[in-house]
């Protein structure tokens, strides 16, 4: 269980979409991911620890990807 649930982190790490504004008064840019990492941690780990696996079923997660 501890690697499925490294393996999707790593993945929902991967799928999290950075997103940045550039600030115009200074030479910095703003960076913001999709969703937030503990956020998206705490719902994962949620989901594999609350999961009934005494009925046959999964768990799914789902990305939802903008262009």
């Amino acid at each position: 269980m501890l690697k499925i649930a490294n393996q999707l982190l790593e993945y929902a790490d991967m799928l999290n979409t950075t997103s940045a504004i550039i600030v115009s008064y200074q030479a910095q840019r703003i960076e913001t991911k999709s969703y937030p990492g503990v956020s998206l941690r705490e719902a994962i780990l949620n989901a594999i620890c609350h999961a009934n696996y005494l009925k046959p079923s999964n768990i799914k997660v789902v990305f939802m990807l903008s262009n």
